[in-house]
């Protein structure tokens, strides 16, 4: 265990210091170790108020503060010096630093020490929310130690979801007095009939469940108290998608068998199992998951909930009695990591009434195999061999049990068409993002990921600075989606990622992922590399440079370059790269969100009346982005209708710093970075954009804007002259020039009073509005995107080396 302690006394001077100049409104860091293999802090910043969003950052590192939690943070961290910073982002957008500590970390073992300043400990830090299921018919007689054991856990579950299968023994009444006892975090659903398997009852209970993990807690097995509190740290990685622990097998009174989880390893080609790890899916597959499924009991593993998993669907899949837990995994596993602990002992009870156990003699078996290699086949980009191994491992097993036809598995095999199933596979995908970080192409990426996600493909996020990370945009990636942060962009460090994780598609969103991620294809064989995509926001307008200092290395790595903006194309026909715009690796594509239903901010939260008519701005607060010029536009529509007309200003940046520090008119509401935009633009009459901005190309302020239905005043720049045209040739708002720009507020002015004043102009804007917005559906663009990576797809699927004979 490690120690915090005072620094010496010059550094404590320092420490005090710090504390004294960082601290205002009554803020303060508690900080205190926890136990546990490595170093973690846990800790608590206390004086924040509603609304406030806050992180902690230690180093270059940054940790969002739970609400719920009351501002608790944890952080892993090496020995040594230690500067922690928390920061708070108000309600009206203002960041600032409002308390700092410095640390010592010792890595060796002693007393534990905090550092604080002054005020009561905070407690324990925050654990993910976990969703215990208890899918159970007839096991009346295991229940009582199965449910003393999730109670018991030293970790406690989140909630705890009881699932009856229309038992006919007594544990209806043992569940409901279980039920009773934590009526709290304890819910019981029983079928009035019988669902007739197991994984119908998985589904209900995937269905139900609330939290950040699940546990699939078998009815008739136990665990160790410290089973969770051993397993749930996994999770801090956020490429972790399931974590497991040892598996010890034990007869029906719970004394322990012969058979050991050892043993379930012993065929595979690894001897990883011999210790805790972490590993790649990909590499898992090859090595060990595609071959046999090395997690023989669903109660020993915990996985981060899906949001929608179209296999809960799946007939089939709810039909199977013996690898519908491993066809579950493989799913549930794609594109990120595994995790196993073997400090987390399960104990998996093996008796006559055993479902599973009486499934897996027989051919049942054996089919029920196939269907695990089909889906294999289907979403797993799988190396030579591996299937051709789990047949031969399927043949021994199956020879075992009496009756059996020894040459059924080949047969099944030999005559399942593997190569057709692959060549329908969804590739591996890596989004590289430059940061999580406010902007429009930080935002298109994160959607593209999601999008993708629910394609069907394989899809990892690539965190490519790993700082600074900002809350609000983290939360808009589900966390079933693997990250992966890259602080390190040599490019065979990054090759070899590539070659883990298996990607078959890297999507760029910044020049420096674009080099970074050219130079690494080139240090692979061509047919072997991954397609690389590298879609341009504007940013080569600012800087054309890195195109001319790197033309040769992009010409032969990047497969395809898309542009979403026509003016786009300009710097790379300069460079040399693109023959007047008739290249076939450039395309355009636009910019897009995800089209929803979303419900207005209510106007009383904002202090606006609800007569008043209202003008929203989102976007970066740059100079470029015209929020002064809009400010002024507003004040001179007023003086020009009379009417109440209010300016919500969303986004943050150095504008807003200025604008806050300044003091803005009353009529002004100055709301900082939101991540509910589509909602402010939901609840205003109009959308704003007076950017000047070079590198403006596809406004997502402006996508936002029209997917609500609202009329937007943007100036002409970039794609914004096709972005506002209905198929009528009518404007879903009004365009005003962008130069001279000292003519852009009495533009913008003349436009919003038209709006204001005039109500069937408005309505006909509004019309074109809802006319223009699916062009922008962000599943219609992953779409086109997926459809060009076909045409140019490097990869055949499942190697034709993999060939069954009966």
């Amino acid at each position: 265990m490690s120690q915090l302690s005072q620094p010496p006394f010059l550094l404590a001077l320092i420490d005090r210091w710090l504390a004294h100049s960082g601290n205002r409104n009554g803020h303060g860091i508690e900080i205190s170790q926890t136990g546990g293999t490595g170093i973690t802090l846990s800790g608590f910043v206390h004086g924040l108020s509603a609304g406030d969003q806050s992180w902690l950052a230690i180093g270059d590192r940054i940790v969002a503060l739970a609400p719920e939690a009351a501002g608790s943070f944890t952080f892993n961290t090496k020995p040594g010096l230690k500067l922690v910073t928390a920061w708070v982002r108000s309600p009206n957008g203002a960041a600032r630093a409002v308390a700092r500590r410095l640390i010592q970390v010792h890595a060796s073992a002693a007393q534990n020490k905090s550092v604080t300043d002054g005020t009561p400990s905070a407690g324990n830090p925050p654990s993910p929310r976990i969703s215990v299921i208890v899918p159970n018919y007839n096991h009346a007689d295991f229940l009582r130690q199965r449910l003393d054991s999730i109670y018991a856990q030293t970790l406690p579950p989140w909630e705890v979801i009881l699932l009856d299968d229309a038992s006919t023994d007594e544990s209806a009444a043992i569940l409901a007095e279980y039920q009773a006892r934590d009526p709290g975090r304890t819910r019981l659903l029983r079928n009035t009939h019988n669902s007739g398997g197991p994984f119908t009852q998985w589904a209900l209970g995937f269905r139900e469940a609330r939290g950040d993990l699940v546990w699939i807690a078998e009815s008739d097995d136990w665990c160790e108290p410290d089973f969770l509190a051993r397993l749930v740290p996994s999770f801090n990685d956020p490429a972790v998608m399931l974590a497991h622990g040892l598996v010890r097998f034990v007869d029906a009174e719970g004394q322990p068998i012969a058979q050991t989880h050892d043993a379930v390893f012993k065929p595979l080609p690894s001897r990883k199992w011999r210790r805790s790890h972490l590993a790649i899916a990909h590499r898992e597959i090859q090595l060990g998951l595609g071959i046999r499924n090395t997690l023989p009991n669903a109660s020993a593993v915990v996985f981060r909930r899906e949001h929608d998993l179209p296999l809960l669907d799946d007939p089939e899949w709810r039909a199977l009695r013996v690898c519908g837990d491993w066809i579950f995994y493989l799913h549930r596993l794609r594109g990120g990591k595994i995790s196993f602990v073997r400090e987390a002992i399960a104990h998996y009870r093996n008796h006559p009434g055993s479902t599973s156990l009486q499934s897996r003699r027989g051919d049942r078996s054996a089919a029920e195999h196939l269907v695990v290699a089909r889906h294999l086949a289907a979403t797993y980009r799988l190396e030579p061999g591996v299937l051709t191994s789990q047949l031969q491992l399927l043949t021994k097993q199956h020879a075992k049990h009496a009756g059996a036809d020894p040459a059924l598995p080949g047969r099944l095999y030999k005559t399942t068409d593997f190569k057709g199933i692959a060549s329908g596979r969804l590739p591996n995908v890596l989004i590289a993002v430059h940061a999580f970080a406010p902007g429009g192409a930080e935002g298109f990426a994160l959607n593209l990921a999601v999008a993708l996600h629910r394609l069907g493909c394989a899809v990892t996020v690539a965190d490519f600075d790993g700082h600074p990370v900002d809350p609000v945009v983290r939360a808009q990636l589900p966390a079933d989606i693997p990250v992966i942060v890259v602080n390190e962009n040599h490019p065979r460090v990054l090759a070899r990622l590539l070659r883990d994780f298996g990607i078959e598609w890297v999507s760029t969103h910044h020049p420096r992922c674009d080099l970074a991620f050219a130079r690494a294809g080139a240090l692979q064989p061509d047919k072997s590399r991954p397609s690389l995509f590298c879609t341009h926001h504007g940013y080569y307008h600012l800087d054309a440079s890195r195109l001319f200092r790197h033309r040769a290395l992009f010409e032969r790595q990047v497969d395809l370059w898309i542009n979403v903006a026509a003016r786009g194309l300009l710097p790379f026909e300069i460079a040399g790269l693109a023959a007047n715009g008739t290249s076939g690796n450039f395309v355009q594509l636009p910019a897009a969100i995800f089209r929803r239903s979303v419900l207005p901010v209510p106007r009383s939260k904002l202090a606006i009346p609800a007569e008043a008519f209202v003008v929203c701005v989102a976007s970066r607060a740059l100079p470029e982005k015209g929020w002064r010029k809009s400010i002024d536009a507003i004040a001179l529509a007023r003086a020009r209708t009379g009417r109440d007309i209010r300016l919500l200003l969303a986004g943050s940046g150095p504008v807003h710093d200025e604008l806050y520090a300044e003091g803005v008119p009353e009529f002004v509401c100055l709301l900082g970075f939101r991540a509910d935009v589509a909602a402010l633009y939901a609840t205003s009459d109009l959308g704003l954009l007076a950017s000047t901005y070079a590198g403006e190309s596809c406004p997502l302020g402006v996508i936002e804007c029209l997917s609500a239905g609202k009329p937007v005043v943007v100036t002409a720049i970039g794609e914004t002259p096709a972005m506002l045209t209905a198929s009528d040739g009518g404007e879903a708002g009004t365009l005003v020039p962008a130069t001279p720009t000292e003519n852009i507020v009495e533009h913008i002015a003349s436009a919003i009073t038209a709006f204001a004043s005039n109500s069937t102009h408005y309505s006909a804007a509004v019309s074109r509005a809802h006319a223009c917005a699916p062009r922008y559906d962000i599943m219609q663009v992953a779409g086109d995107y997926l459809a060009h990576y076909h045409a140019r797809r490097r990869t055949d699927g499942l190697p034709s080396t993999d060939k069954f004979r009966a």
